[in-house]
């Protein structure tokens, strides 16, 4: 009958008087099935390392991303702030000039030119231009030129009578001449001069092949004016679009300047600080710096377990683990940007790491005085596998749970699938690793560290003196906290104030309640680009309804009765130029006309002179047209305005922007300051960055905090004893302490890059205080494993500091810093005790 090993075992030794009954556990089962299929289970490790690294190639050349943000929106109770166009980014453009039909053209392309980036623009806005204003533009000019402008057009009622009974060259000539009679008699025609001076242009546009007729609106000055010496454009780029937008104005304004004398300004006070962008690695140095610490760290490891066999069997499997990790968040996360995840690969090796280093720790101690290697496997394992276990959980819990915070609860499996194949790893690979490697298990270093370490710190004088230490440190680390600003961003203090109504009527209400403010100066709304006094306005402008004729299609005489005509036409108009009595503008208006006309019959074929007729009364209807429009003018509504607007300043339905213009000697971020500590809604850089810090900290207090309490909990099922929980307690808070203080000295800036991080070293926080806690075998033992990992990781991190590769240490120095104080406090602060007899 076959006999199990444990029996064969006792049978060599031979048998002892009361032979203890000993039946192999799951971990016992498993080392035996590891070192017995040796060879299997390297292999089988090695082609699942070697298969996901070939795939994981595939995907490693997708750019490098330095860190990536933090979804607070996804993690806290914060409502974002309503969806108006960023004045903070809002670039305002002036052209002033002397000419402002140039600067209205002008204008127009700027405007149609930037509108063809809608990659590069969120809006862009000409004030005063476009169809809502051709429409009520007179609506927004004082009540008494309205006034003047409706009299005039309506003295100029009989000119415009008698031109529309007879349309034509003949009528215009026996009209102009008619007109000459009366200025002889010293009457001055009105809006002769304007008729004149109109006709000249379109003459004169007609000989260049221009279609430009008569504007019998404008002579009858119903239309809006253009007189404008300057004109503006407001320009929104779209976020992270700020500098290409500005370089793209910046181009444009410099093609106006050179093509005419007007003169440009872009004013654009609230530019956001540039984000950084992804730094790219130096990719030969960094794989020496790799190089370099992993030569660091097997010398480390080398002189901790004094054989470089043993190396092999803690290096092997987290060197072999790295590439299935990595396949894991390529296929997690995908794109890009797969390799900013790069703390969850480390954190999964970082699991790897400590258990293959502590199921080797188990077996070398489990050596002494042991010959039989297969014994000594089964044994430790059988004896340490639960607490493997433990030590598993406290590292792949908070990971856990953070995965399940912010990207779901399919992601979360996966990553603890991740940390349970990590797992696996570590308790099979490293013993048959051990099968190959002869006396690996001869723990040298143990000969002289154990004794040395009792000598020194296990003894009454050094716990009264490293508690001391440790108490100076964390009570320094508190105080660092407590004396030195956080990291804050630049805040952009001239960007304007804006407060947020729910709709119009409380826009009203939150104006009022704003005249109490002595330190705000103004208010703009949506309220303010209303005409003022517009019903008056439009009584008065309902006067023209009906009031101007219409004519029917201009027809063409033949070409010779007109150049007949044009002859009449220019002894009349040379009769009004040179009368005395004639007004020097209509005296230069008639010049024109005749010159335009002269020149006309002279080099113009019979085409364009058939044209005439249409130029010069083809736009005589638009002046029906246009007093129709005005007469009718529907009553203004806020939400009648240009989209632009609304999209600036909100619709009347809500919600509504409010702009506060600080009084003098208040600067913009005060003003904010002020408002918001008085309870309204403010959109501001300074104040939504303080929004935005306390719904970061939300996040990281939420994750942190669920990722502490189930450590804490496998933490507490771990120890089972009231002494051990409250000394883990104890030192948990201790080293919460000084990582913290860590982070501050680094500025560290919390993105989810980070938070990878602070969760690594949570993780090692629990386990390190389950092993300094653990009331099982030498002190020493469990002091030098405590030590080692963080050790380790600043073996690491050493070369790339070195090598000055600043991304890398960037990432990976306060991870570093922060492991290595952490684990000092708890070896200061632990319980040091006497070796029991039994000590192995």
């Amino acid at each position: 009958m076959a006999r199990s090993l444990f029996e064969e075992l006792r049978a060599r030794q031979g048998a002892p008087v009361a032979p203890p009954k000993l039946k192999p556990n799951i971990y016992a089962k498993l080392a035996r099935f590891s070192w017995h299929q040796a060879a299997f289970v390297v292999s089988f490790w090695l082609l699942v390392s070697l298969a996901s690294g070939l795939a994981l190639w595939r995907g490693f050349l997708a750019p490098v991303t330095a860190s990536l943000p933090l979804q607070v929106s996804e993690l806290s109770a914060s409502q974002s702030a309503p969806g108006f166009a960023a004045l903070s980014r809002m670039q305002t453009i002036t052209l002033s000039g002397t000419k402002p039909d140039l600067l209205e053209d002008q204008r127009n392309d700027l405007v149609a030119t930037m509108r063809q980036r809608d990659d590069l623009y969120q809006l862009i806005f000409a004030p005063g231009a476009g169809e809502f204003y051709e429409a009520n533009g007179l609506l927004y000019h004082p009540l008494d030129e309205v006034k003047g402008r409706v009299a005039y057009a309506l003295s100029l009622k009989p000119l415009f009578i008698a031109i529309a009974a007879a349309p034509k060259a003949n009528s215009m000539a026996t009209l102009v001449s008619g007109i000459s009679a009366a200025i002889q008699q010293g009457r001055d025609p009105q809006g002769l001069d304007d008729l004149l001076a109109e006709s000249a242009d379109s003459v004169q546009a007609l000989m260049r092949g221009e279609d430009k007729p008569v504007d019998w609106s404008t002579l009858a000055n119903l239309d809006n004016d253009n007189i404008a010496l300057s004109v503006t454009v407001l320009a929104v780029p779209k976020e992270g679009q700020e500098a290409a937008a500005r370089s793209l104005t910046l181009k444009l304004l410099g093609v106006v300047q050179s093509s005419s004398d007007t003169t440009t300004n872009l004013s654009q006070p609230g530019v956001p600080p540039p984000k950084r962008a992804p730094v790219a690695i130096d990719w030969v140095r960094a794989v020496a710096a790799g190089a370099m610490g992993v030569i660091f760290l097997g010398l480390l490891l080398a002189l901790a377990l004094g054989r470089l066999r043993l190396v092999l069997a803690v290096f092997v499997p987290p060197f072999l683990f790295a590439f299935p990790a990595g396949l894991a968040l390529m296929m997690i996360k995908g794109g890009p940007a797969w390799l900013a995840f790069w703390p969850l690969g480390l954190g999964i090796l970082w699991l790897t790491t400590a258990l293959s280093l502590h199921s080797v720790f188990s077996k070398v101690t489990y050596a002494k005085g042991r010959k039989a290697r297969e014994a000594v496997v089964m044994l430790a394992d059988h004896q340490h596998g639960h607490q493997i276990t433990w030590l598993g959980l406290l590292l792949a819990l908070p990971f856990a749970g953070l995965m399940a915070l912010t990207n779901g609860l399919g992601v979360a499996a996966l990553a603890l699938g991740l940390a349970t194949a990590g797992y696996a790893m570590a308790l099979t690979l490293p013993n048959a690793l051990l099968r190959f490697i002869p006396e690996a298990l001869q723990w040298r270093a143990g000969e002289w560290l154990i004794p040395a370490h009792r000598a020194l710190f296990e003894t009454g004088q050094w716990q009264w003196l490293a508690r001391g230490l440790g108490a100076i440190m964390v009570v320094a680390c508190l105080a660092y906290l407590a004396l030195s600003p956080a990291q804050t961003e630049v805040r952009q203090a001239d960007v304007p104030v804006s407060v947020v109504a729910a709709n119009a009527s409380e826009a009203e209400r939150v104006i009022n309640r704003l005249k109490a403010f002595s330190e705000a100066k103004a208010v703009r709304w949506l309220g303010m680009f209303m005409p003022q006094e517009a019903e008056a306005k439009r009584a008065i402008l309902h006067q023209l309804s009906g009031q101007f004729p219409r004519i029917t299609p201009v027809q063409s005489q033949p070409p010779a009765d007109i150049r007949d005509q044009l002859e009449t036409l220019q002894d009349s108009l040379k009769e009004i130029a040179a009368t005395e009595k004639t007004q020097p503008r209509l005296k230069q208006a008639a010049d024109d006309f005749r010159r335009s006309l002269a020149l006309l019959a002279a080099t113009s074929g019979d085409e364009q002179v058939r044209q005439l007729e249409n130029r010069l009364f083809g736009g005589f209807n638009r002046l029906a047209d246009r007093a129709d429009v005005l007469s009718s003018l529907a009553a203004p509504q806020l939400g009648a305005l240009p989209g632009e607007l609304l999209a600036l300043f909100g619709k009347p339905e809500g919600p509504m922007r409010i702009e506060v213009t600080p009084a003098t000697g208040t600067s913009n971020a005060r003003m904010a300051e002020i408002l918001e500590q008085a309870g309204f809604e403010v959109l501001h850089p300074s104040v939504e960055q303080d929004q935005a810090n306390r719904s970061v900290n939300l996040v990281v207090e939420k994750v942190l905090g669920a990722a502490s309490a189930l450590g804490l909990i496998a933490l507490l099922l771990a120890l089972r004893q009231s002494r051990s929980i409250l000394a883990a307690l104890l030192m948990t808070v201790a080293a919460v302490i000084i990582v913290a203080a860590v982070g501050r000295y680094w500025q560290v800036e919390w993105n989810l890059t980070n938070l990878l991080q602070a969760i690594s070293v949570l993780s090692a926080l629990l386990s390190f205080v389950w092993l300094a806690t653990a009331q099982e075998g030498s002190t020493a033992t469990s002091a030098l494993e405590l030590f080692l990992l963080p050790a380790m990781a600043l073996a690491l991190v050493l070369p790339f500091l070195a090598l000055n590769i600043a991304p890398v240490v960037a990432a990976v120095a306060p991870m570093a810093s922060a492991l290595f104080a952490t684990v000092i406090v708890i070896g200061l602060l632990r319980q040091h005790r006497q070796p029991a007899a039994d000590d192995i």
